[in-house]
């Protein structure tokens, strides 16, 4: 069974994380949801984790795509996620198609997506089904110019050069990929050091923003969405701040705050 979580969700506090998080959620008691796991495999020190729950997006969507869908099937479940809201929190929209195609998952196959965002780098994970051969996703990767890394669970090297040569749409946050198999997750980042330490975080190696107590008490008040932004601590004003809008926007919050007037202190 579904409920649909109307309207967007803002949650916090003065030093506490912000929470925006809008979608659907399944009524199961005493599940955990996909948006408390990805807390345990990002950086402590991330600021901000952009969440996408693609599992959770498809059935809204009553689509299932099997594991090698069309380019087109899968242009058009983006679409369809962007219409509806669901994919606002995505890093990977864009680029849907080209994922598929160079690296043997996307959004159309992959569990949920994580981004986030620290002050020394970024990395994304992505969980892919259980029943999914990770070998696919290497196999991709040594076929399209990556270095295999020496250990398991090491880095694979490819470099701006060679994902800007694949597509126009991949980011530079693909350069360089860990294939974790018993996790059942492919962790990316544009900085091999950073994506190896993301990597050991997702490994259970060093501390993750799930061990921040207020991270998870606020994650896990609400039911698992389908699509959501968490910042933490003072982040959130500085990433939301107007100052980094855009001039049509600037004009209409400047309009809004003039149409309320002056704000009086309570009296009594």
């Amino acid at each position: 069974m579904l409920a649909a979580v109307a309207g967007t969700l803002l949650l916090g506090g003065p030093g506490r994380p912000v929470l925006d998080a809008v979608g659907i959620s399944p009524l199961l008691d005493g599940d955990r949801s996909a948006f408390s796991e990805a807390l345990d495999v990002v950086p402590l020190e991330s600021e901000r984790l952009s969440f996408t729950n693609w599992s959770m997006v498809r059935n809204a969507l009553d689509t299932d795509l099997g594991q090698d869908p069309a380019p087109a099937a899968i242009e058009a479940m983006i679409t369809q996620a962007y219409d509806t809201d669901l994919s606002a929190s995505s890093s990977i929209e864009d680029s849907a198609v080209a994922l598929q195609t160079y690296f043997g998952f996307s959004p159309a196959t992959v569990e949920w997506e994580a981004y986030a965002q620290a002050p020394d780098g970024a990395a994304m994970v992505v969980r892919l089904p259980d029943d999914v051969d990770l070998d696919t996703v290497r196999d991709h990767l040594t076929e399209i110019g990556f270095t295999e890394p020496g250990s398991k669970n090491g880095v694979w090297d490819g470099g701006i050069d060679l994902i800007a040569a694949l597509d126009g749409t991949l980011t530079p946050k693909l350069q360089y990929v860990a294939v974790l198999e018993d996790e059942h997750l492919v962790v990316t980042s544009e900085s091999h050091d950073y994506v190896q330490r993301a990597a050991d975080v997702a490994l259970g190696k060093k501390k993750s923003l799930g061990d921040s107590d207020r991270a998870r008490e606020l994650v896990d008040s609400v039911d698992g969405p389908a699509s959501a932004e968490f910042w933490v601590g003072d982040f959130a004003c500085k990433d939301l701040a107007m100052r980094t809008a855009f001039e049509e926007d600037k004009a209409q919050a400047e309009a809004l705050v003039q149409q309320a007037g002056k704000v009086s202190p309570p009296s009594g």
